[in-house]
């Protein structure tokens, strides 16, 4: 099944704001975001789910890549977060569990190359951005 998606790349202070997954004994992180809802466009779908993911309210994002995941296009976004207190909302708060659990946490950009990063393809994507960027996030 064919299902585009939108992430956020949210920096601030030289960290990303990431979403730990705890699922089936293994940890994994993700950029925030989600499906795009049918007719709703990919920068509204990534707005929303930031939200949902993390409680920040975001508005000024800039696409970086639009990448084919193991799913479908995978729309990468960026943006500077804004301060504010990290909690999960949204239909993922619904589904926490010992077995399923989404956190919001900020990872030092230097660290980010020893973390399993999901999908490779939005990890391949934060790496050239950052790369681009002259941003080490090499440990």
């Amino acid at each position: 099944m064919v299902r585009p998606v939108a992430r956020a790349l949210l920096l601030r202070d030289g960290a990303a704001l990431l979403i730990q997954r705890d699922r089936g004994g293994e940890t994994y992180f993700v950029l925030p975001g989600g499906g795009i809802e049918l007719g709703e466009a990919p920068l509204d779908a990534c707005r929303r789910e930031v939200r949902e993911e993390t409680g920040l309210t975001v508005s000024d994002f800039a696409e970086i890549v639009v990448v084919t995941g193991p799913r479908g296009p995978i729309h990468v976004f960026v943006a500077d977060a804004p301060e504010g207190q990290l909690r999960l909302e949204g239909p993922e708060l619904a589904w926490q569990s010992a077995e399923n659990r989404h956190m919001p946490v900020w990872i030092p950009i230097a660290d980010l190359d020893t973390l399993r990063l999901y999908p490779s393809e939005a990890r391949a994507a934060v790496f050239t951005y950052l790369d681009r960027m002259g941003r080490d996030h090499h440990g």
